[in-house]
């Protein structure tokens, strides 16, 4: 080789080397090169800038001392394989860390410098900076681990398929409605699973994917092939995947059912509370004209055992008339503490007369008290009922149990409970059954043994004492009724009342007001029997002017609840104003708890319910005048008022 072609090779060689230094200086990304112990020996401006220290720096510097200390072992085992392998460039995702302690993320590609012997000669990193790249995925993962987490939480089903109907995505609701889990969604059919038959899968493909956002009111099947009624929208994304989300509406629909159930006895109870205030005026007079009649026919049996015929039906119409308010929630509660085991014990002998000697009654009381507020004569017509219904269920011959328990409270909010059970061995409750044996009028026997009122009954009488029942039942192995009251911690027990019959007489004088011309007339006729002096009127006004024109003294007032023009609290207020510390009687037809709340039993007045016995009324009225709170003479002032 001449002169001049060393000159010309010389003059290449550098004008490359010129060329590589210009790439090197100017290169958009970060180049460094070290030598075999990883010290940069050269690097240029932009990785100067993405390590944050001046190029003049770096030489000399260990790669390791830039790095972050939890991508050291990476980066070293990286090299390891590269200075010891094939000579492939090998590529890795670490952070530097700057002076001032900010992190930086970079994209290395690192290959391996040979010397002519084959030795290492050091390393070519080409680094990329990556730290917005790798801040934003980051930012999408938070966004899309927020956006699942609330998908999660969702009261409502959210599917997420492709556009071949890949499931993507199931959401907790759906996964809990259905019982797959996401994986096994991801292996079988799901939507031939859901909509096993082709005509109805067809129309709820077309439905949904045609119908955008439109809700529209499906039954697909769960796991266990149960159908499921919801309501469902499809939302068509850009990319063909399909957004799914559902509402499971059968707590919808048994709310709905709740409420229907619920106007159809609020319209019921209207119903017969209004029937029971007329009906009870009619009792009334029956019953006090069978007692007048088997007064004065006692030696008369022929006649006695008519009379006893009349006061037996009558005493049914009542209680029927009795179950009608109970289901209703209409009635009157008298409640006093006491020990359910004392209410079964005194019960017992009455429900073994009832169930026949084939059936065995077996009695397991609680073996300490376990006192409740109830109206006991009220519990006693539940525990009647629900052995009737258990003596029907048995049939010929079995077993019937009567247990008491006491129950822990469900929540910290809840009261203490204390649970009777009834059970049987009988023929137990079909399902189709089971959800409206509660429903008024409803029943299974035959026409003319059963009016449906029975459990209807016992639910409202129930609820109304602030308790609540529990069905358990299996057909062909009997069933068991629950009923919970709350407990109570007080320790009184129900007064022993004395039920014989007293001639409760009397000579003092009584303003009786009653709308009802044949109730008056027969309270009138009572009161007259037991030696009392009776002012009648026929309503409020006409019962204000009698008072206002005697001027002897008025031992008791006995009047209506409800009547035209003025009610009869109404009216005890104004007869009070005259006559301060008259004893008051109310008498109604009416038996509504909510009317009584409202003010009618106040200080010193009682209630009578219609219908009522002579004796009762005689009974009340001694025990009230007895209390020696009447007024002898009106007020001076308003003395002929």
């Amino acid at each position: 080789m001449d002169i001049t072609d060393r000159a010309r090779d010389q003059e290449l060689l550098r004008m490359s080397e010129q060329r590589f230094r210009s790439v090197f200086e100017q290169s958009a990304v970060g180049i460094a090169i070290t030598d075999s112990g990883c010290r940069i020996v050269a690097a240029n401006a932009s990785f100067a800038k993405l390590v944050g220290r001046p190029a003049a720096q770096l030489k000399g510097i260990a790669v390791q001392e830039l790095t972050h200390p939890d991508d050291l072992s990476r980066m070293n085992a990286l090299l390891d394989r590269s200075a010891n392998g094939s000579g492939q460039p090998e590529t890795y995702e670490k952070r530097y860390v700057r002076p001032d302690g900010e992190m930086v993320w970079a994209r290395a590609t690192i290959s391996r410098l040979r010397q002519e012997n084959g030795g290492l000669d050091g390393y070519l990193a080409i680094v990329e900076d990556i730290t917005e790249r790798r801040r934003a995925a980051e930012r999408l993962e938070r966004q899309s681990e927020l956006l699942q987490n609330i998908m999660d939480h969702l009261p409502a089903m959210v599917l997420m398929v492709d556009a071949d109907g890949k499931v993507l995505y199931l959401n907790r609701e759906w996964q809990r409605v259905f019982g797959w889990t996401l994986e096994e969604a991801r292996s079988i059919e799901l939507f031939r699973l859901a909509f096993p038959d082709a005509k109805v899968r067809q129309r709820v493909a077309s439905a949904l994917v045609a119908g955008g956002a439109v809700w529209v009111d499906l039954e697909p099947l769960d796991r266990q092939g149960h159908p499921i009624p919801s309501c469902w929208a499809c939302i068509n994304l850009s990319d063909g995947t399909r957004l799914t989300i559902g509402k499971d509406v059968r707590e919808r629909q048994a709310m709905e059912q709740r409420i229907v159930q619920s106007q159809r006895m609020e319209a019921i109870g209207q119903l017969a509370g209004g029937v029971a205030h007329d009906f009870n005026n009619i009792l009334t007079v029956i019953t006090a004209c069978a007692s007048f009649v088997r007064d004065a026919v006692r030696d008369r049996t022929e006649v006695l055992e008519d009379v006893n015929e009349i006061q037996a039906a009558a005493r049914r119409a009542e209680a029927l008339t009795r179950q009608l308010l109970a289901f209703s929630r209409r009635q009157m509660l008298k409640p006093e503490t006491v020990d359910v085991n004392y209410v079964v014990h005194n019960l017992a002998k009455t429900l073994n007369r009832l169930i026949g000697e084939n059936i065995h009654l077996e009695i397991l009381p609680r073996a300490t008290p376990s006192n409740i507020v109830v109206d006991v004569h009220q519990l006693e017509q539940v525990l009647l009922n629900l052995v009737v219904n258990a003596r029907d269920a048995v049939g010929e011959a079995g077993t019937i149990t009567i247990a008491t328990e006491n129950a822990a409270a469900r929540s910290p909010e809840e009261p203490d409970w204390v649970a009777i059970s009834v059970s049987d061995d009988g023929i137990g409750i079909p399902a189709d059954v089971r959800d409206r044996i509660f429903e008024p009028f409803f029943t299974t026997k035959a026409v003319g043994k059963g009016t449906g009122l029975g459990l209807a009954t016992v639910l409202g009488i129930v609820e109304q004492s602030g308790g609540r029942i529990e069905v358990d039942s299996v057909v062909g192995a009997g069933s068991t009724f629950r009923i919970c009251l709350p407990q109570s911690s007080a320790r009184e027990l129900p007064s022993v009342v004395d039920d014989a019959e007293e001639d409760f007489k009397g000579t003092e004088t009584i303003l009786l007001v009653e709308d009802e011309a044949p109730v008056r007339a027969i309270a009138r006729r009572i009161l007259i029997q037991g030696g009392y002096q009776v002012i009648e009127a026929r309503h409020g006004a006409d019962a204000l002017r009698v008072a206002a024109g005697h001027h002897g003294p008025i031992h008791l007032l006995v009047t209506d609840v409800v009547m035209p023009q003025m009610s009869g609290r109404d009216l005890a207020r104004l007869v009070r104003t005259a006559r301060p510390g008259l004893p008051i009687l109310y008498i109604s037809g009416y038996t509504d708890d909510e009317l009584l709340r409202r003010g009618i039993l106040e200080t010193g007045a009682q209630l009578l319910r219609k219908p009522f016995l002579p004796v009762e009324l005689r009974k009340v009225v001694r025990e009230l005048i007895s209390a020696g709170q009447g007024c002898a003479t009106p007020a001076p002032m308003l003395r002929g008022a």
